[in-house]
């Protein structure tokens, strides 16, 4: 029986019309076709996936971001919003790109608004 002769035959059963298949026929053919269901979502949920060309576009810009980024740290604590200006990003992005990196020290800079993060290059 295909599925889609299984799914009349459901709907057959389901509206109290006669069906040419035991319930128990069918029981065992659903529970069947789920666990193959249940397989197949297993596996797919665990491939690995190839990232997308969008995805390997924004991981390349973000490696240049982040080597321009290196070039702008200095042995003080700078906010992040200096490193935003410098390189035309938002200082949200800044910060998650020099939060990704290695060789970054994260503290605290007097900023106008009091108390900010700042970052400076690692002291060895």
């Amino acid at each position: 029986m295909t599925i889609r002769e299984m799914y009349v035959e459901i709907l057959n059963v389901l509206n109290e019309n006669e069906t040419s298949v035991s319930r128990e026929d069918l029981i065992q053919m659903v529970e069947a076709r789920l666990e193959k269901h249940d397989a197949q979502n297993e596996k797919r949920k665990n491939a690995e996936r190839k990232p997308s060309a969008k995805q390997l576009a924004a991981k390349e810009y973000d490696a240049k971001l982040m080597e321009a980024l290196a070039e702008q740290l200095t042995d003080e604590f700078q906010p992040r919003t200096v490193f935003a200006e410098a390189l035309d990003i938002t200082p949200s992005k800044a910060s998650t790109l020099l939060n990704k990196m290695d060789g970054v020290e994260k503290g605290e800079v007097k900023g106008e608004k009091g108390k900010q993060v700042g970052y400076r290059r690692a002291q060895a």
